[in-house]
């Protein structure tokens, strides 16, 4: 969490207590977990990446760090309920390969 931030003030408020780790997680997530802005921050992140390499690079593979990246993108993705045949309306999956 960044200092200062609601989210940061709000666990703050809680005391540290196992009792209350429970009931700040919950409560934390309920006010500040936003799958639908996370979704389009990961797309956002996947196109910038893929237009970067074309712009840069213009290869036909990916050098394999860009690989991992997009990779870690697309798992962000289903781990938000987003699975992989949904992501081939932002990136053709089967088109990205390392070299």
């Amino acid at each position: 969490m960044k200092p200062k931030s609601g989210a940061t003030e709000f666990i703050e408020s809680y005391p540290v207590t196992s009792e209350n780790y429970d009931k700040a997680f919950l409560v934390l997530k309920k006010h500040f977990r936003k799958p639908e802005l996370l979704v389009e921050v990961y797309v956002r992140e996947l196109i910038k990446m893929i237009i970067t390499n074309v712009k840069v690079d213009n290869r036909d593979r990916l050098p394999l760090d860009r690989y991992d990246k997009i990779e870690a993108h697309l798992r962000a993705l289903e781990s938000l309920g987003l699975k992989s045949k949904e992501n081939t309306a932002v990136i053709s999956h089967g088109g990205i390969v390392p070299y």
